[in-house]
């Protein structure tokens, strides 16, 4: 299911994202780390898509917190530099793929770069 992620067909990877969604906070362990993978290569290969084409994931505050929460667990876990400094860059790619796609999207990824870089402050200090 979470190689639907990387489908060339935009209706799967659609439905998956939104599976995702339900999915995460009942994932542990290998499989929450596999599904935050996911997420983060599906976000990078499919900005436009994320922002444009799933709107509930973006309006609707438990979704974006749910997905907030995927990238910023596979923050903690990917990058050695710091998980700050992982979201800025992750946030900067962002952005530079939405340019590549054609899609202006800075308002939506520097909401979801909020989002992250306080679900990551939690995280490290427990605040």
């Amino acid at each position: 299911m979470i190689d639907s992620l990387a489908s060339p067909l935009p209706a799967t990877r659609m439905l998956q994202a939104q599976a995702m969604t339900r999915l995460w906070p009942k994932a542990d362990g290998a499989v929450a780390e596999s599904m935050g993978l996911a997420c983060k290569d599906y976000m990078m290969e499919h900005t436009r898509e994320y922002f444009a084409l799933i709107p509930e994931l973006i309006d609707q505050q438990a979704s974006s917190s749910i997905w907030s929460d995927m990238i910023a667990q596979e923050l903690m876990i990917d990058d050695e530099n710091g998980p700050l400094e992982a979201a800025d860059a992750f946030a900067t790619a962002l952005h530079a793929k939405a340019r590549e796609q054609g899609a202006s999207l800075d308002n939506e990824i520097n909401r979801f770069h909020r989002w992250v870089r306080g679900r990551l402050m939690e995280l490290t200090t427990g605040h």
